[in-house]
């Protein structure tokens, strides 16, 4: 990919993967998306670079090897396939949330034997979930607006609840409401960036949780 933009500095770029690194506003963006993206391609046995100068322009490369479907390696490693097999179905309905598109989109193409829906805010979840019942709701916590907080309250709301079946995506950015907020829920939580074998694991026991008995 290439664009004819203003290009990077070479200060910027040395950190560009680096988790947090943003310039954005403080609330519009959490520097995450490059570093994630990163991390999902080095899964895939990729690679990714990033070139550019100022006044210049940037190109962005992403190599992949060339694997037929059928030879893809499993997602779930042997260590989790115990939580794959107590699912009831392989393919999940994944409700993905989050205000950064790019991370809902890669979410997504990570999580490609499933049924993967994208909100990029609350309202905009919170509507689809009266639309559609999904096993799986993986919430951004930190939000503008309408964070993951007050999705999970609409969802506790509703006549029939799924607030239990949302899983709450963290940066490792919260407030003290949000750190209050999260040591009073019993929901799962996956922090970004993460790896896509604990997704995988993390959807399937969010969908299907283990029987204290």
């Amino acid at each position: 990919m290439q664009d004819t933009g203003p290009g990077i500095s070479s200060q910027l770029l040395r950190r560009i993967f680096d988790p947090f690194v943003t310039t954005k506003p403080a609330g519009r963006g959490t520097g995450l998306g490059l570093s994630i993206c990163r991390r999902i391609v080095h899964s895939l046995e990729g690679t990714v670079e990033i070139q550019s100068h100022p006044g210049q322009g940037t190109v962005a490369r992403v190599v992949l090897p060339r694997v037929a479907r059928a030879q893809r390696p499993l997602t779930v490693p042997p260590s989790s396939m115990s939580a794959v097999r107590r699912a009831t179905r392989g393919k999940l309905s994944v409700l993905v949330v989050d205000d950064e598109p790019v991370i809902a989109r890669l979410i997504q193409k990570a999580l490609i034997d499933h049924d993967v829906t994208t909100a990029h805010d609350g309202r905009e979840a919170v509507a689809l979930m009266g639309q559609h019942a999904y096993d799986v709701i993986l919430c951004d916590l930190i939000m503008p607006e309408m964070t993951g907080m007050d999705v999970y309250r609409a969802a506790l709301q509703r006549e029939t609840p799924v607030n239990d079946r949302i899983v709450f995506m963290t940066g490792g950015a919260f407030t003290q409401r949000a750190r209050d907020f999260l040591e009073s829920v019993p929901n799962m939580r996956i922090e970004k960036p993460f790896d896509l074998a604990h997704l995988e694991r993390t959807i399937y026991e969010a969908a299907n949780p283990i029987d204290p008995q």
